[in-house]
């Protein structure tokens, strides 16, 4: 079969979700091409035949997403939006895929053969009070799901709860590996080098991150713990950073808790880890909100413009909680919806082919 995923590039969780699914399509004798561009376009061009689109970028600093700066920053994105659908037009023509796979990216509307990827919930936010932007969002995103639905295209949700819809298809949530795939604790801390378990700071390839990581470096002097953060660069007595680690799930296996943000495939993995989490989920940003509503119950939650003060305040406070933490997940059963994902795409081939 062959396959065609339209990938966002606009942060590094629509890689890693639609890594761990190519990865399995490509253990039986299947066809995958990814059209990409930005950050998913150099997360994928060394590892699986990609396609490049052209980039639809997002203003993204600070701690809060901008609706109007945003707006304004992509006045043109209808014209580039034009150009991709052209550019798929032409590629599919060629490539004649089975189906594809689009991975937040509404272009895939225009496409017969198409499925859709989100991990944007309406059921989790649709009783909550929302500001003008968020209704906005809402609104937009929305849009698309009804534009799904009335095109009879179906869309995959991953989420911890499943619920059944026309249309719109639940699975489990889906990471890379299973811990029990990788190596023991033991091994990896002496392959990565580490004396005691670290505190993962996990940016998910967002600039929102950039600022909160520089508080924890500021901050990292009150704490007697090691932190590594991914996705900014730093070397500090107590503080290490990278930019990107490819296996950052080894880090996962070993580590003693984890802050982030409220990015869905980072959540999905750290959940699965059963590991204490602390987010701070990006201010006036709808995807996030609807995110934390799945986990908001297992991880505790601040915001991320909070001063400095407060910061170390809360971190001190989930390591004294990590524990409880940890123990609201202890019993809750997982399985990689990475399978769920593999057999909904097997359904659909076959009603799109007519059988």
């Amino acid at each position: 079969m062959k396959y065609l995923f339209i990938t966002s590039g606009i942060a590094l969780g629509h890689c890693t979700r639609d890594e761990a699914i190519i990865n399995k399509l490509l253990e039986k004798d299947n066809e995958v091409v990814i059209a990409c561009y930005s950050v998913s376009y150099n997360y994928f061009k060394d590892k699986f035949n990609v396609f490049r689109l052209s980039d639809v970028n997002f203003s993204c600093d600070g701690f809060k997403f901008n609706l109007i700066k945003n707006l304004i920053y992509n006045w043109n994105i209808l014209f580039k939006w034009f150009i991709n659908l052209v550019k798929l037009k032409l590629y599919i023509m060629k490539f004649k895929p089975d189906i594809i796979v689009s991975d937040w990216e509404p272009i895939g509307l225009f496409f017969k053969k198409c499925v859709f990827m989100f991990n944007y919930d309406p059921e989790k936010v649709k009783n909550l009070d929302l500001n003008f932007s968020l209704k906005f969002q809402r609104y937009f995103l929305n849009l698309q799901y009804n534009l799904a639905k009335l095109f009879k295209k179906t869309t995959i949700v991953p989420s911890l709860e499943q619920m059944d819809r026309k249309y719109v298809k639940y699975v489990d949530l889906i990471v890379r590996k299973e811990s029990s795939e990788l190596d023991s604790k033991e091994n990896l801390m002496k392959k990565l080098n580490l004396k005691r378990e670290p505190i993962l700071v996990m940016l998910g390839g967002s600039k929102f991150g950039i600022e909160l990581a520089k508080k924890i470096v500021n901050i990292a002097d009150n704490f007697d713990e090691e932190f590594i953060i991914f996705g900014y660069d730093v070397n500090k007595k107590n503080v290490k950073g990278f930019k990107f680690k490819d296996n950052f799930l080894e880090y996962l296996k070993v580590c003693k808790g984890v802050i982030t943000l409220a990015g869905f495939s980072t959540l999905s993995e750290v959940f699965f880890y059963k590991k204490p989490c602390l987010a701070f989920p990006i201010d006036n940003h709808l995807e996030q909100k609807s995110v934390l509503e799945d986990f908001k119950y297992f991880i505790m939650n601040k915001k991320i413009s909070c001063s400095e003060e407060h910061l170390v305040y809360h971190i001190k406070n989930f390591l004294k909680n990590s524990d409880k933490l940890r123990m609201k997940m202890k019993d809750f059963k997982l399985k990689n919806g990475v399978e769920g994902v593999v057999r909904i795409l097997d359904e659909e081939i076959q009603r799109f082919s007519g059988k």
